[in-house]
């Protein structure tokens, strides 16, 4: 390397100098632990400034040249001005020439103090003339930048270095970026700190357009030509503000909320740019200057937008890291260049030290809160973003602006992630700007394919809109031709990923596929798909034993998967009335499926489930949801359920789960454990225990794990989640990676929070921090703990209606400005929250149709602009502790206080579902308790707390004088836009609510939308009448259901209607229509539709299982099989195809001439043709390492043993050798030969007496007496002895 630069430094120009210097840096972070490794933290430091001042003198040198090109030759003085100086004047002139600075450039430029201070740590005179600006780059270029090479040249190489030379595959993987078998990946680098976080960075300023913003210009670049503009932007960034272009607009700072100046750029005659100068932390902890762009309008909008901008200033909190100081304006450089102030701590402010209380806080309008919205999201001017204005789309996607503590998220990579946050503290961005980070560094440094990335959400609506929008951010970020559309999935179809991922393994996964983004329960489609191709016993059923087939005339039901809907419909009702009156079904199924047999690894080292002394003796901590006493009645409601689920044929997905973790356990193949590359799991705690482990297998790198989630929001049926639990899980996967690398970060995840609050105003916030801080006290053990979240607004405090119920909402009170006036209507985001099923049924009663009511659990995941929370506190089984609540919380925390915690269980699961309730509101909260006496503790509990600066709640009785003003605020002004209420609805219909999505649907007029409904209505009921044992019934209904869904154009929902019926000739009908060919020929094969399989797999030309169906029907007779299977094409396929029929001859000769004699090795093991594995064994184990020497010695053994049996009692007259022609055998293996072949000829020329007294005790001398024992009496035996 050193010769290479001596032969480039030697005609070096300036250029190539710095070049080097740039590449040999970026060189340094292909190794392990760049800089640290190599030593040059200082040289990076000093080259940075060397960088920076090269760039400011050339500049400098840049103007001078361009000063002497343009000013005119000075004449020669005219003699009649010359003059000779008197004795005086020498004197004076000589004094002043002595005091003053030497300036042969009377117009050379000042240096900006930056530099100054630069040439300062450089030991550099800063210069004061053009000639020694020229003098010092020479001295920069020529001495200081080759001595910093020399320097960084002599690190090389380091100990991670000289170990990657050292092992070539190692390093072909670090710079390919493939696979790594002996050490663990550790990143790609990243790019350079100087430039943004996504994209190169465009300027001196860090310019910022509200989303507002960047719609207008991309509409103005579709429009037509914005050189000016772009022009204009470019302006913004260098600083270069001069001329009449730049000019302020707007109040003056001070005025109207406003902190800054706003100002205004002319882009032509009429459009405008208004901007502000903001300040921010930065990722490097300084607090530093930057550029917001508002709007680019017609100047006559300026007004208007004017107005938005003073209304975000009104509302926004000022934080105390927020640091504002706008009394400073930018300083100037030697061209007049504004740069943006640094603050090396935080700045003073006026609002710095107001805490952000919201006691007195006027409401937000619908209006105002979505320019809030609008005007709060802003995007990084980078150069994809300019590219993709040049490119005139409006597909491209680019990332939101991040804090430094969510790029601290984002850039980490030096082990797993957990990222935990409160509802709306933004976990899904930073998990998919991880990914977009992630993928396009690699990408854009390697130019590889994208990474195996996986997302997992919970919610199959996001499905296909975050894949999307993932990929468009990724071609956005590598400046590619957006080429990502979303697949034409009817969002009305509930099963759509489903039938979708109906074939997929992940053999099938392309590398458009990439990053995947499904469900966990499309994933272990998926693996489930994968296990089954993979497991040979499984991987063909005879016909007739796929699937039950019903008698004529009678309905035989189909197992089914699972979930709270199904345990609740038809599970639930058929359990001991005695035993489920005392419980609530929900907590009943996640105390089932997340701690009984979701968590009993964790416990018992096993997968399976707890038995009940081991359940019964679980702590407190270990199953917070249940008392000693009450365990005993749901270990008794699980035997029930596990029964049953056994007599129908059923799984949960705890079953799925354990399938293929059992596969994992025997499986060599490692088809599945380590594919991806990255794994991502939003919302994580409702995830169960045993998914989670899944999960950590399938990553063979444990820096691509990345955990999102939320213990205070876990409410889920089926999840028990902490993080601890994760964390030991993480631990144990993969701590003997960790001991034999010496890295300890591999089994450890750094662990990040997130407060920052992007959903609610500071209002709401501070009620869901205070239930926060409740329930990290009370049940530290349930709950991990956070710092308390800020909001970005200001606004109202919930208000609790106490003596005022339910009915008061139906009044004619409600939202009216006069009595004479309409009844005013609820509207699409406004939402009405109650405790439980009963309630909700109640309250519709009492209501009818005016508000969508929704169960909290029902809610989680969703937000509204209002929510409405009914009587949470008045029908709380726990009414008797929340009455001390506020005395128990204020008493000493000892043991007593920790002991009345834990005989009540129930309370956190109280705490968490109010939790969940309050965090759905983005704009107000109203809290109606009926009940005087449950809501008066819960006033002195929130409002005279000790952990608040004020009331938490505004409390309205109806005793009140104003409380007819406060009941009038409730409803919307303006009826809703029917648009929202559909789009609301099939939100709804996709969680599988469906009355829900009914009563949306409804006030919609959607026909379409009830026409579904209907359909999954008439489901519902007909599995209802199933449970009840009347399969009349429920055909009927099911019968209905598909003539429904049919009507409504949703073919794939009819036909997943007609497999549930077991009617799968007619849904594989329907499936074809569709084109789901998979789908169809997998139906038609079950039930021996074998015409119709033919035609279906001749239509996607998938000829080997074409050839299966004919072979297993017999329609191919043995004579010509060997034609058809060797027209099966490449060896791979032939190879599938004997692997399914167990034709094993045949499976190893085609190992055997892909030189695979490992494979073929174990293959004839698993065959039982051990005569045949024994021989490939001794004829190929000398040149396929992958052939077990011990399994071959295992063989010689058993091998010889039986011809030592047969050849004693005289059954055979010879005893042939093992023949082995190989030069070369493992030590134990040729030990092995060597014995057995002594005791052969000793028995064949000796009595046995003389060689069993002459073998040596041991395994041998034991294996000859099993031997003979059997053939010879006791007195011949003791004769012969």
């Amino acid at each position: 390397m050193r010769n290479l630069y001596a032969v480039h430094f030697v005609n070096a120009v300036p250029a190539i100098r710095i070049s080097w210097a740039n590449k040999l840096l970026k060189l340094c972070a292909i190794c392990t632990s760049s800089p640290a490794c190599h030593g040059i933290q200082s040289d990076i430091e000093r080259w940075r400034a060397v960088k920076e001042a090269v760039s400011a003198l050339e500049g400098i040198q840049k103007h001078g040249q361009q000063n002497s090109n343009q000013a005119p030759s000075q004449a020669v003085p005219s003699l009649l001005v010359l003059r000779k100086l008197d004795k005086d004047e020498k004197k004076t002139r000589s004094r002043t020439a002595d005091l003053t600075p030497a300036r042969l450039d009377d117009e050379f430029p000042l240096l900006p103090d930056r530099i100054i201070a630069i040439m300062n740590e450089l030991q550099c005179v800063p210069p004061r003339s053009y000639r020694a600006t020229e003098a010092l780059l020479e001295q920069l270029q020529a001495i200081e930048i080759p001595a910093l090479i020399d320097n960084v040249l002599a690190t090389f190489p380091c100990r991670p270095c000289s170990e990657l030379a050292k092992n070539p595959k190692e390093l072909l993987a670090k710079s390919t970026g493939g696979p790594s078998t002996n050490a663990v990946f550790t990143g790609f680098p990243k790019e350079p700190a100087m430039d943004s976080l996504f994209g190169g960075k465009i300027g001196l300023w860090k310019v910022l357009l509200s989303a507002e913003a960047l719609k207008d210009i991309q509409k103005l670049s579709l429009a037509g030509n914005i050189d000016i503009l772009k022009a204009r932007l470019l302006q913004l960034a260098s600083g270069d503000w001069k001329g009449g272009s730049f000019f302020k607009t707007g109040p003056r700072p001070g005025k109207k909320h406003l902190d800054s100046h706003l100002y205004a750029v002319g882009v032509g005659k009429q459009l405008r740019i208004l901007w502000q100068i903001d300040v921010a932390r930065c990722e490097d902890g300084l607090f530093r200057q930057h550029i917001k762009i508002w709007r680019v309008v017609d100047q006559k909008d300026i007004p208007k937008a004017i107005d938005h901008v003073v209304l975000v200033h009104r509302n926004q909190i000022v934080h105390m890291d927020d640091g504002y100081d706008f009394s400073k304006f930018p300083t100037r450089d030697a061209f007049g260049n504004n740069i943006p102030c640094e603050f090396h701590s935080t700045p003073h402010s006026r609002k710095e030290n107001q805490p952000p209380s919201s006691a007195h806080a006027v409401p937000i309008s619908v209006a105002d809160r979505k320019a809030l919205e609008l005007y709060n999201k802003f995007y990084e001017f980078t150069q994809p973003v300019m590219k993709s204005f040049e490119s005139k789309t409006l597909l491209a996607e680019f990332p939101f602006d991040t804090s430094p503590e969510e790029a601290e998220v984002i850039k980490h990579d030096q082990s797993g992630t957990l990222i935990m946050g409160r509802s709306g503290t933004g976990k899904t961005t930073c998990l998919v700007q991880k990914i977009v980070w992630n993928c396009t560094a690699q990408r854009a440094v390697i130019g590889q394919d994208p990474m195996r990335q996986i997302l997992l959400t919970r919610s199959k609506l996001l499905v296909e809109k975050l894949k999307v929008y993932t990929k468009r951010l990724v071609e956005s970020q590598l400046s590619k031709t957006i080429s990502t559309t979303p697949v034409k999935l009817d969002v009305h179809d509930t099963l759509a990923e489903e039938s979708l991922l109906h074939a997929k393994t992940l053999g099938k996964l392309t590398l458009e596929d990439f990053p995947l983004v499904v469900t966990f329960d499309g994933l272990l489609k998926i693996l489930e798909n994968t296990v089954a191709e993979a497991d040979r016993q499984k991987f063909y059923a005879p016909p007739g034993q796929s699937i039950k087939k019903e008698a004529p005339g009678q309905y035989v039901r189909r197992a089914q998967t699972v979930d709270f809907a199904l345990f609740r419909s038809e599970y639930w009702r058929r359990f001991p009335p005695n035993l489920t009156k005392k419980y609530e079904p929900g907590l009943v199924f996640a105390e089932i499926l997340g701690v009984i047999k979701g968590s009993a690894f964790l416990h018992t080292g096993a997968f399976g489930s707890l038995c009940r002394d081991e359940y019964l003796s679980l702590s407190h901590k270990q199953a917070p949801t249940f008392s000693a006493h009450q365990r005993e009645g749901v270990y008794d409601i699980y035997r029930h359920y596990e029964r049953q689920k056994l007599s129908h044929g059923d799984k949960d997905g705890i079953d799925r789960v354990l399938g293929v973790l059992k596969f994992l356990a025997s499986d060599t193949s490692g088809i599945i454990q380590g594919f991806m590359e990255e794994i991502y799991v939003d919302e994580v705690q409702d995830q169960r225990c045993i998914d989670i482990k899944l999960l950590l297998m399938l990553v063979k790198n444990p820096r691509g794990i990345h955990l999102a989630g939320d213990t205070a929001q876990c409410i889920s049926q089926d999840s028990t989640f902490r993080f601890s639990h994760v964390k030991r899980m993480f631990f144990e996967a993969f701590a003997h990676l960790s001991k034999s690398t010496d890295d300890r970060t591999l089994a450890v995840p750094a662990l990040f929070k997130l407060t920052r609050n992007f959903r609610s105003h500071q209002g709401i916030i501070s009620l869901a921090n205070f239930i926060s801080s409740l329930l990290s006290e009370a049940f530290p053990q349930a709950v991990d703990k956070m710092d308390e979240e800020r909001g970005q607004f200001n606004g109202p405090i919930p208000t609790l209606f106490v003596g005022i119920g339910a009915k008061v909402l139906a009044s004619r009170l409600i939202g009216l400005g006069d009595m004479s006036e309409k009844i005013a209507d609820f509207g699409a985001e406004q939402v009405i929250l109650v405790r439980d099923e009963s309630t909700k049924e109640k309250v519709k009663a009492d209501l009818g149709e005016v508000a969508l009511v929704l169960t909290i659990l029902d809610s989680k995941g969703m937000e509204f602009d209002d929510v409405f929370l009914l009587d949470f506190f008045t029908s709380s089984p726990c009414l008797s502790i929340i009455r001390r609540l506020k005395a128990i919380f204020d008493a000493p925390l000892d043991i007593h206080r920790e002991e009345e915690f834990k005989s009540n269980a129930l309370l956190c699961s109280e705490l968490k579902h109010l939790y969940v309730a309050v965090t759905r509101a983005r704009n107000q909260l109203w809290i109606f308790e009926s009940s005087n006496e449950a809501a008066e503790p819960v006033v002195e509990l929130f409002n005279e707390n000790k952990r608040g600066s004020g009331p938490l709640v505004e409390v309205a009785r109806r005793t009140d004088p104003n409380i007819n003003d406060k009941l009038k605020q409730l409803k919307p002004a303006i009826p809703s836009d029917p648009k929202r209420y559909s789009e609301q609805g099939y939100q709804l219909l996709q969680r599988g609510l469906y009355r829900e999505a009914n009563f949306c649907f409804k006030k919609a007029n959607d026909e379409k939308g009830l026409t579904i409904t209907g359909a999954h209505l008439k489901m519902e009921e007909g599995r209802g009448y199933r449970a009840d044992g009347k399969p009349e019934k429920f055909l009927q209904l099911f019968a209905a259901a598909v003539d429904l869904f049919r009507a409504a154009g949703q073919s794939g929902n009819a036909a997943f209607c007609l497999e549930e019926m077991n009617r799968l000739e007619e849904a594989g009908d329907i499936w074809f229509e569709i084109r789901n060919y998979d789908k169809a020929a997998s139906l038609f094969t079950s039930c021996g539709a074998w015409r119709k399989a033919y035609e279906t797999y001749d239509t996607i030309a998938s000829y080997i299982k074409l050839c299966t169906i004919l072979i297993t029907q017999g329609r191919i007779s043995s004579d010509f099989q060997p034609l058809i299977i060797d027209a099966l094409g490449s060896d791979d396929e032939k190879e599938e195809f004997f692997r399914k029929f167990k034709l094993t001859k045949q499976l190893v000769t085609v190992l055997k001439s892909k030189l695979q004699y490992g494979k073929a090795f174990q293959e004839l093991l698993f065959d039982g043709k051990l005569k045949d594995a024994l021989r490939l064994g001794l004829e190929h184990i000398e040149e396929d390492a992958s052939i077990p020497a011990q399994e071959v010695v295992k063989l010689v053994h058993y091998m010889e043993f039986q011809k030592m049996i047969e050849y004693l009692p005289g059954r055979a007259m010879e005893w042939p050798q093992i023949s082995c022609h190989l030069s070369k055998l493992p030590e134990s293996l040729s030990h092995a030969l060597s014995e057995w072949d002594s005791l052969r000829v000793s028995l064949i020329g000796n009595c046995l007496r003389d060689v069993l007294s002459r073998l040596k005790d041991g395994f041998y001398k034991d294996l000859l007496s099993v031997a003979v024992g059997p053939h010879l009496r006791p007195e011949e035996l003791r004769a012969d002895l």
